[in-house]
């Protein structure tokens, strides 16, 4: 797969989860704002978003079973020591309990 750059986008949460690159060229990644989101590679283009219960906060993963592939998340608080400071409307439940998210491609 050939290594694009030149692009970027701002959020107002820093990332918080692992990067993962598929073979079809899509990135995924979280965020603190509690926002999972998949991204085309050869320009960034946001193609799709969840807000999760928690911070995702594990490195996604890909696997396929009868030829469906899926995406895999952990979420749930990683910063023990407290939460980022956020604008009221983006802050994050406390005690939010640690989930597997898992996503079917389509």
């Amino acid at each position: 797969m050939p290594f694009h750059q030149g692009w970027s986008f701002r959020k107002r949460a820093i990332h918080s989860s692992g990067i993962l690159v598929t073979a079809g060229e899509l990135l995924f990644y979280g965020s603190r704002d509690r926002v999972f989101s998949a991204h085309d590679i050869a320009d960034g283009t946001e193609l799709w978003r969840v807000r999760l219960n928690g911070v995702p906060s594990g490195a996604p993963i890909s696997f396929m079973i009868d030829g469906k592939q899926y995406i895999a998340v952990s979420s749930g608080e990683n910063n023990p020591g407290g939460q980022f400071k956020f604008a009221e409307q983006n802050r994050n439940p406390r005690n939010t309990a640690a989930t597997i998210w898992v996503f079917e491609l389509e």
